[in-house]
């Protein structure tokens, strides 16, 4: 069967300040803000081929944070990255960034030639990037 899809049209990411998400995917990953004003709810980053919408929880709401092994969601964002160097720049990045948590350094994807790096920043956003090729 031939697939009806195209590919994933955005995604949506809860997370606890989306101003401070958006200021990782700008200033560490890269992307670019599109579309709204700062007074709307809906923050919409790209890359040019991949969509994330932002959502801030409700202020003053209490939430609990995403614990991959007994709740079921997102984790973590996974994405692509083109070079190694990249992959690596990244994890000083992290270790400079306020609030983030480095949860490992790039390495190894087991014996393929690919090496990948996850950080938790402030936001409760877990992100791996994923070097395509070594180089």
């Amino acid at each position: 069967m031939t697939a009806a899809s195209r590919g994933i049209s955005h995604l949506g990411l809860t997370v606890t300040d989306a101003i401070e998400a958006i200021a990782v995917f700008v200033d560490v990953v890269g992307w670019r803000r599109t579309g709204l004003g700062q007074d709307s709810p809906k923050n919409p980053v790209t890359d040019g081929q991949a969509w994330l919408t932002l959502w801030s929880v409700r202020r003053g709401r209490a939430f609990r944070e995403f614990d991959r092994q007994s709740a079921v969601g997102l984790y973590p964002l996974a994405l692509e990255i083109v070079t190694e160097a990249v992959v690596s720049a990244f994890g000083a990045c992290v270790a400079a960034w306020p609030g983030s948590i480095v949860a490992f350094q790039p390495e190894p994807v087991g014996t393929a030639p690919r090496k990948q790096a996850m950080s938790r920043f402030a936001g409760a956003l877990r992100i791996e990037l994923t070097s395509l090729t070594l180089n």
